[in-house]
């Protein structure tokens, strides 16, 4: 079910709002079904509690089109940073050293 939801979201420009609709409706039937089973172990318990406390509608295709399926602008923008601390050997500073109690 994951897998077909992230597929869905890499065409979701191309879609139309309808088609959408129809495609999360069905995966929300999924997500029924599947939250019906009862687990077998506790990792399926803690799945499903994990699922539970989740927004009503988890699978946002629809509502926001403007959001990215990726990280990378987050990543993008801390890379600055993590260049100049690997050019600088880290955030350290010369008094660090010896105002840590012996």
């Amino acid at each position: 079910m994951l897998k077909r939801a992230c597929a869905i979201g890499r065409r979701r420009d191309a879609l139309t709002d309808g088609t959408l609709k129809i495609y999360e409706a069905d995966l929300n039937r999924r997500l029924d079904r599947l939250m019906s089973l009862i687990p077998a172990d506790q990792a399926g318990v803690k799945l499903q509690t994990i699922i539970k406390k989740g927004p009503p509608s988890s699978l946002r295709l629809r509502d926001e089109r403007d959001l990215t399926a990726t990280n990378n602008g987050s990543e993008r923008a801390l890379r600055p940073c993590a260049v100049y601390r690997k050019i600088t050997n880290g955030f350290r500073s010369e008094w660090a050293p010896r105002s840590t109690p012996t």
